[in-house]
This record gives C-alpha cells, sequence and structure tokens, in this order.
C-alpha cells in the first residue's frame, strides 16, 4: 500500500527542471544522486546561495522562525501515516535551494516527483508577503508517529549546509552532524559544503525505516550522502557518504559532529556568573579504538583553540555524548539540557575498514551558549585522492548513551583546582561501575601518564553509596612547559578496570 496524500500532491510538479532531463531514465534513486554527483564533479563548482528579495535576505533568528509550514499540507500526513514531511522555507542564513523530491513507492510514471514551491504550504506571519511560487526549500523537516500519545512528532532535520540533527524519543534537540567538514579549525579557512537536494524514497504502510538521498556540493568536491533513518527510543541512521573530489582533499573531516559545551560544575564554571550548574549539549569525547581501549576525554571551554588528534586505524566507535541526565545537573527548567542525545558514530568494518587516521577534537573558545563550538570527526591520514570516488559507511545513534558492553568502569564526573596543602594544580576524576553490585576498590591501581612535567600523590578511594570511586592526582607542569597531555586509568592485576580518562592540560 502506498501513503499519499492529495493536497500535498497537488502541488508537485508536471515535469522535471531542464538542467536534470536525464532522470526520468534511471530507476533507482540513489543511482540518479551518484550519476548527478559524477557529473558535477567534472565541471566547475557553481555559487550555491542566491539573494533573496527583501526582507527575506535579512530575517532575523525570531523572525524566520516565524514562517510556519502548514501541518495540514504535511507531505503523508494521513491520520494513519507512520512518516510524515514537512519543507523548510528560504530566508535570513538559509539561503541555498534545495530541490525536494519523492521517489515513488509503486512503479508509478514518472518515479520521481519534485515537490514544487508555493505559498499555501507555509504560514506567514501579519505583513510578510510569500515568495514567488517556485522560489525553492530550505530542508526537510521528517515526523513519526510517537507511539505513545499517538501524534506526529519530529526526529530528524535536515537545514542549512550539510547539516542534520535526530533526536530520540523524549529527546530534545542538541548536537548535529553533518555530511563532512573541510579544513575546520584550518588557518585557510573552513569550507562549507550544501546539500542542495534531497529525495525521500517513499515509505510503505508497514516501513518503520525512512530512506533519504542527498546531493552535496562544495567549492572542492560533489557527493552524495544515503541513509537509512530508523526513530525509537533511539534514532538510528545507516549512512554511506560518498565524495567525488575536484581536486585533492587534504583535511577532510568524515563523520563530523558539532556541539555545544560553556561550562560544567568541575570544568570552567568560575568564569561565568550563571545561576545553573552547567551548561552544554555534550560533556565528553568517547571512544573505542582499533584495538579495542575505551577513552574518555572530558570536553573544555578553552581560552583559545584547541585541536586534538586521537591516532588510530580502524576507529570502532567515538561520539560526543552526554553523560549527564539528572536534571539537578544542569537546574535549567527551559534549555533541559538533561534530555540533549549523546550522538555515537560507528564505522563499518566493510572493505577493511576506515584505515590509518585520527579522531579529531576541535575546541574553541566561547562566551555564549548559542555557539556551537566543539566539533568532532575522522580524519584520514591519506588525502582523498581527485577523480575517483571515497566511500565512508557508518551507523549513527541518537540515544542516552553508547551500546557498549565492555564491563569497565566509566567516568561520571571531571574536576580540577588547586591542591590545598601543595599547591599543584589538582585533578578529582570520579568512576562508577557498570553494575548493580558494591564497587569493589581493593588492588585497583592507578596508571598515570603525563606528555610534560609530572604527576604525583595518584591514588583512589571509594565513595559513600559504594556504587562509586574518586581517582586522584597531582600534576606539577615543570619548567617551560605549556601544554601537557595526561591520562589516568584504573587497573587491576595489570589488566584495565576503568576507561582511560584523558586532558589536556595549557598554562
Amino acid at each position: 500500500m502506498t501513503i499519499t496524500t492529495f493536497a500535498v500532491f497537488a502541488a508537485l510538479a508536471a515535469s522535471q527542471p531542464a538542467s536534470v532531463p536525464q532522470d526520468a531514465d534511471v530507476v533507482d534513486a540513489e543511482a540518479l544522486m551518484h550519476r548527478r554527483a559524477q557529473e558535477l564533479s567534472t565541471q566547475p563548482a557553481r555559487k550555491l546561495a542566491i539573494d533573496l528579495p527583501d526582507p527575506y535576505q535579512s530575517l532575523d533568528y525570531d523572525a524566520y522562525r516565524s514562517i510556519r509550514p502548514d501541518t495540514g499540507r504535511r507531505l503523508w500526513g494521513a491520520e494513519d501515516s507512520f512518516f510524515s514531511a514537512e519543507p523548510l522555507h528560504l530566508g535570513g542564513q538559509y539561503r541555498v535551494p534545495v530541490r525536494l523530491d519523492i521517489w515513488m513507492e509503486e512503479p508509478v510514471e514518472p518515479r520521481l516527483r519534485p515537490i514544487a514551491y508555493e505559498p499555501g504550504l507555509f504560514l506567514f506571519p501579519d505583513g510578510l508577503q510569500p515568495l514567488e511560487s517556485g522560489s525553492g526549500f530550505a530542508g526537510w523537516r521528517l515526523l513519526s508517529r510517537d507511539p505513545i500519545v499517538d501524534e506526529p512528532a519530529e526526529f530528524l532535520v535536515f537545514h542549512g549546509a550539510s547539516y542534520f540533527r535526530a533526536v530520540g524519543r523524549d529527546h530534545g534537540f542538541g548536537t548535529s552532524a553533518r555530511a563532512v567538514a573541510l579544513r575546520t579549525a584550518d588557518p585557510s579557512g573552513e569550507e562549507f559544503p550544501s546539500i542542495t537536494r534531497l529525495s525521500l524514497e517513499e515509505p510503505g504502510s508497514d516501513d518503520r525505516s525512512l530512506t533519504i538521498h542527498a546531493l552535496l556540493e562544495s567549492e572542492s568536491f560533489a557527493g552524495v550522502m544515503s541513509m537509512v533513518a530508523t526513530p525509537g527510543e533511539e534514532t538510528v541512521m545507516d549512512v554511506v557518504v560518498t565524495l567525488y573530489p575536484r581536486r585533492e582533499l587534504k583535511l577532510a573531516g568524515i563523520a563530523p559532529l558539532t556541539s555545544m559545551f560553556l561550562f560544567d560544575k568541575g570544568f570552567d564554571a568560575r568564569r561565568f556568573d550563571d545561576f545553573r550548574a552547567a551548561v552544554h549539549d555534550a560533556d565528553g569525547l568517547q571512544m573505542i579504538t582499533g584495538t579495542g581501549e575505551r577513552l574518555w576525554r572530558p570536553l573544555t571551554n578553552p581560552s583559545k583553540l584547541q585541536v586534538s588528534a586521537f591516532a588510530d586505524s580502524n576507529p570502532r566507535a567515538f561520539g560526543l555524548m552526554q553523560r549527564n541526565r539528572k536534571f539537578e545537573d544542569f537546574g535549567d527548567t527551559e534549555a533541559r539540557y538533561e534530555r540533549r542525545p549523546s550522538v555515537w558514530i560507528e564505522p563499518s568494518s566493510e572493505g577493511g575498514g576506515w584505515g590509518k587516521g585520527a579522531v579529531t577534537l576541535v575546541e574553541i573558545p566561547s562566551k555564549t551558549e548559542f555557539n556551537d563550538n566543539v566539533v568532532a570527526f575522522w580524519r584520514p591520514e591519506t588525502p582523498l585522492a581527485p577523480d575517483q570516488p571515497h566511500r565512508f559507511a557508518y551507523r549513527v545513534r541518537w540515544s542516552d548513551d553508547a551500546p557498549d558492553g565492555a564491563k569497565l568502569m566509566r567516568v561520571v564526573e571531571t574536576a580540577t583546582g588547586l591542591a590545598p596543602n601543595t599547591g599543584k594544580r589538582l585533578f578529582v576524576i570520579d568512576f562508577e561501575g557498570t553494575g548493580d553490585e558494591p564497587l569493589d576498590v581493593s588492588g585497583l591501581e592507578v596508571e598515570t601518564v603525563a606528555s610534560t612535567g609530572g604527576v604525583r600523590q595518584a591514588r583512589v578511594e571509594a565513595l559513600p553509596g559504594g556504587r562509586a570511586c574518586r581517582a586522584t592526582l597531582e600534576f606539577e607542569p615543570g619548567d617551560g612547559a605549556d601544554v601537557s597531555e595526561l591520562s589516568l586509568r584504573l587497573t587491576r592485576e595489570g589488566k584495565a578496570a576503568s576507561e582511560r580518562w584523558m586532558h589536556r592540560w595549557t598554562r
């Protein structure tokens, strides 16, 4: 059975745009995108952003948000449909038109149905005149039926550049993902690819996964991102990104995540006159290396730009995680940061994995929670050569936590300050166990490493309640050292008993 809504399909264009006359002879939506990307990669890059008529060109955040999709005109908006979709309007910072189309489930002609912009798809505030018909869109908002309240709820949004963000059930939007990052934090300046076309494969009435294809365009490459998205308690995406470079891509970021960290009670809180205990969408970078080691790097809001690279071969997983899950961890009744999803990347092992490279963390100084100042991605060791495709497959989970079955203690809190007696820099790292049994700290040893300077007084002790323990160390930088990479791990009989805590100290 095919789910359709007449009100929306009345807005579908009757013919294909002249710029892509070959679309009608392609029988596969993904193949269509790849053919178009390959063609674009052999041509000079085109200007993507357009000049919009006033006042759309200069709409501020609130004015733009006042333009709302008409929920009565949703794609697949019938009462019994599981999925539905709303187009997003151009305006303000969203000035790259995105072509939206649907690949029909049944073999009807044409299989590909482009959606044409018309003012009736939106509700406009008083005084704002709609754009002309055919003006284009800024992206998609995708919804699925929440089984608890039996109402559509948004779970995935494509909006701006190559950004997309999703939530699991009971989450609020937080960390975002992108199709690809280029030259992030490089002095030459970052290049932001854009999604210029989004095709949805029409779902059947019993389908609980939605297939989406995105055409990517940038100065340096063209490409395709295809995904199968499954909403639920956690939203899971199986993603394949294929890049067709015009030139060598030396600083490509694969599976990039973007988040916000302003302060936490253990880090940076003293710099902010704020009633809240913490303000962040994520509090740490979690990794599982190719050899299976578990790493945890708490996020910071540095005084100057920091880039950290964790070299690896065929990484198993990495992500920006929100481990604090209690309201009192933040105390914000509006933002509800404790409901922000953790986002976990699991590279595919097909073709031998992702090879050599580095999980890269970029931390940017910020004075406000409205700036995304944290980026994490995989950077291949070997630049991506032109004139050949480069394919990266991975799974993305938007959930409360990473699905890691390792029985290792994990970090739940990091704090730092001056040691009371010695004046050395003191680090306090709290670990919790994985089970319901009381945590046995007997036999635990503290393993520490400092790239410069020295570590002293490293020890571990049980915390009240019996379910957690605390490791502490004092760090002495030494003369002339401005940076030191610190790590700490709990061991028992020479084997790992915890994930490895990591931190970059700067003077």
